[in-house]
């Protein structure tokens, strides 16, 4: 944000696209890409990127991705590490079939 020169009002850049939070349903790896393609459309640097991800995140991912960080705080941890985190967690290959 900047200061509006007249004013002295803050002035907020308008953004590209729309930042869902994942919901589950999504195939996680395809959330990811969305994000990353948000992040190249709106210039969001990489210092930023770590706290845009898990400001998007529901509470219930949240929670996950901060248990699976343990014992690091989720805050310490790079946008690669937290996303591998989640395809690893959430993606195709991470449930477990049993036949009864």
């Amino acid at each position: 944000m900047a200061k509006s020169p007249s004013r002295g009002a803050l002035v907020s850049a308008a953004l590209i696209g729309c930042l869902d939070m994942y919901d589950h349903i999504e195939d996680i790896r395809n959330h990811i890409e969305r994000l990353d393609l948000y992040f190249t459309a709106n210039d969001i640097p990489t210092s930023k990127q770590t706290a845009v991800l898990l400001s998007a995140v529901g509470p219930t991912v949240y929670k996950t991705v901060k248990s699976l960080a343990e014992p690091t705080p989720v805050s310490e941890k790079s946008y690669k590490e937290i996303c591998d985190m989640l395809t690893s967690h959430y993606g195709p290959n991470s449930y477990c079939c049993r036949t009864f």
